[in-house]
Parts: structure tokens; C-alpha cells; sequence
């Protein structure tokens, strides 16, 4: 979850929903923002870090997929002034009307889905809302199956990262490793 202080109202487009959130937690002000959310339920940001108003929202979910087929997402959000759901760079819904989930998955929602082929995915929610903060809720469907909320204990592998970010995690770790090496011998140098 990032959010940041925004008073953007309803934008033209998905893209442009993008940009002004991304532009506004480019440097949240106290209040606002980023953490990391072990269940997609009934969260915001007043019970996170306190502001409820004039708020940018971007949440992202990585996950990885073993086994081509259909999912689908829905999010139960509170953005006011509208926000769009993209998987990877694919738009999957875009609303400017004031979306007020309120803990029922009727019509003020965000959802869409996509036949997804194996390997890792985000699925990104941006949008803005001018007061009040309510509780956004994220869940995915595989197949037919029934909606499961996003979480650190849904049931999907957890998500591994890329190969060059391994390859960058073992890198560092080898420079920490000589770097340590070199420290110690320094040191036994120096008694």
C-alpha cells in the first residue's frame, strides 16, 4: 500500500489516474505513507498512518501463477473521484464515478479478469478519494472458483523473485561477504 496527499479530482484516464497517484506519493507528507499488508481486507489508510482525506492510493499485489487459466479480481474500494485496476500493464476496469464499496461487492467495485499464463503478475489499484477513507477489500477467483482475498496465507506459491533480481540479492551478498573478509583482515592487521 502507498499512498499520499492528492487533491486531483476524476482523471481522463487510466494513465492519467496513474500518474497523479504516482505523483503524489513520489513524496508522502505525515499521514500518508507505504506498508505492506499481510491480508487485502478491510484496510485504509486513517487506521495505518492517520490522514482520511485527500488521499492517493496504490496497492499492488505480486503473485505468481503455476498453471495457465482464466482469474479474475475485484476490489471493494473508497475512491471517490474514481481509479482504474491494471494486471501488469493491462487495464482491467476504469471508473470516475464516486466507487463507495462499503463492505458489499455490488456495483461500486473495480473488478476484471484475464487469462493469465504462467509466472509472476501485479495487480495495481490506483485512486484518489477527497475525505472519509473507507476499507478497501482485494480478492481473486481462479477458474470458477470462489473469490479468496488477497493475503499472506491465500494459498498461492509465494512469489519469488525475478531472476536478475536473484542474481542483483546474490551479487550484493557476495560484495558483503569480501567487503567482511577484507574488514577482518584490517582489523587482525591493526591489534
Amino acid at each position: 500500500m502507498y499512498t499520499g496527499y492528492s487533491s486531483a479530482g476524476p482523471q481522463a484516464s487510466a494513465a492519467d489516474y496513474r500518474a497523479a497517484v504516482e505523483a503524489a506519493i513520489a513524496a508522502p507528507d505525515a499521514g500518508y505513507g507505504t506498508a505492506h499488508l499481510p491480508a487485502f481486507e478491510n484496510v485504509n489508510n486513517h487506521d495505518v498512518f492517520g490522514s482520511s482525506s485527500s488521499l492517493a492510493y496504490h496497492f499492488t499485489v505480486d503473485f505468481d501463477v503455476t498453471t495457465a487459466g482464466r482469474w479474475d479480481f475485484r476490489a471493494g474500494v473508497d475512491f471517490g473521484w474514481g481509479g482504474t485496476m491494471l494486471l501488469d500493464e493491462t487495464e482491467l476496469a476504469y471508473r470516475t464515478d464516486d466507487l463507495w464499496w462499503e463492505g458489499a461487492w455490488g456495483g461500486d467495485v473495480l473488478s476484471g479478469g484475464l487469462v493469465l499464463a504462467p509466472g509472476r503478475h501485479t495487480l495495481h489499484l490506483y485512486g484518489l478519494e477527497p475525505c472519509c477513507d473507507g476499507y478497501f477489500t482485494t480478492q481473486f477467483s481462479v477458474g470458477n472458483g470462489t473469490y479468496t482475498t488477497f493475503s499472506d496465507n491465500d494459498g498461492l506459491p509465494p512469489a519469488v523473485p525475478e531472476p536478475a533480481m536473484a542474481v542483483l540479492l546474490a551479487t550484493g551478498a557476495g560484495v558483503l561477504a569480501l567487503y567482511g573478509r577484507h574488514r577482518r583482515g584490517r582489523n587482525r592487521r591493526h591489534c
